[in-house]
């Protein structure tokens, strides 16, 4: 029973991408593969085909460009029921065909030359169109992610700029009031240089004046030394000389007595 089930629900796919012709005959060699299994042949695709089937496994990749102009020159076609003039998608996807187109060519140029001949299947062209598909996602990923670094270093720039700006609005002021400053000490350090120069020129005139004092003192205390030397030289003849005035007086006044009493008798006799 459970057999049963699983052979009843369980479904294999097959994929089969040759590269070469020749594969109905070497599948008849293996007859559980018609026997057992469903095989659909799908042999080329047509050019339409190649073009919807790459716009429908593109529909849901960001190219659409609404600046793009088609070129003045006629892009060849990979089909002559493409509309006219192509958008910048249906440009992608006709690349899509022609390039994968040309491989055909290139492929039999090579047999023509004895190379070895490469077929070229509509796996390989779904297979071209998801690479397109993964590399335009990475690659835009990678552009958002620049993008955003730049966003955010622009941010940071612009905040940088008004940090700046801010900065030097207070520098100016900062300035202004250093200048003031820088006045003020220039002027307190003349003051305090004017100060010092008055300041030694009076201790230049006050040691001139000591230096005089002491030339005087020094003359003061030789003249007074010779002052009490004379003194003390003349001092008993000072005492003496006192001593000769007092007798001197008494003697003066004797005589100055009888003078006068002499000059009275005189009058008195006229």
């Amino acid at each position: 029973m459970r057999e049963f089930q699983v052979m009843r629900n369980l479904h294999v796919v097959f994929t089969m991408n040759p590269s070469a012709d020749g594969l109905k005959d070497r599948a008849a060699t293996s007859p559980a593969l018609f026997n057992r299994c469903v095989l659909n042949w799908f042999g080329d695709w047509s050019l339409s085909a190649y073009f919807q089937v790459g716009k429908e496994f593109t529909i849901k990749v960001d190219i659409d460009n609404n600046n793009y102009a088609s070129p003045q020159f006629n892009p060849p076609l990979a089909f002559e029921s493409i509309p006219t003039p192509l958008s910048y998608h249906s440009a992608i996807v006709n690349s899509f065909v022609f390039i994968h187109q040309s491989l055909h060519r290139v492929s039999d140029k090579l047999v023509k030359r004895g190379g070895r001949p490469v077929v070229v299947t509509p796996r390989h062209y779904l297979d071209f169109i998801s690479h397109y598909v993964k590399l335009s996602s990475e690659k835009r990923n990678d552009l958002e992610e620049q993008q955003q670094h730049l966003s955010v270093g622009l941010q940071k720039i612009r905040e940088t700029v008004q940090q700046v700006e801010q900065l030097q609005k207070e520098l100016k002021v900062k300035s202004k009031e250093l200048e003031e400053k820088n006045a003020l000490a220039n002027a307190k350090l003349k003051q305090m240089v004017a100060d010092q120069q008055a300041a030694e020129s009076k201790k230049t005139e006050s040691e001139a004046l000591q230096v005089k004092l002491k030339e005087m003192s020094k003359f003061i205390a030789v003249k007074r030394a010779d002052v009490m030397h004379q003194l003390a030289a003349v001092e008993p003849a000072v005492e003496e000389a006192k001593q000769g005035q007092s007798l001197f007086s008494c003697l003066g006044f004797g005589i100055t007595s009888g003078l006068r009493n002499l000059l009275v008798v005189v009058f008195d006799t006229q």
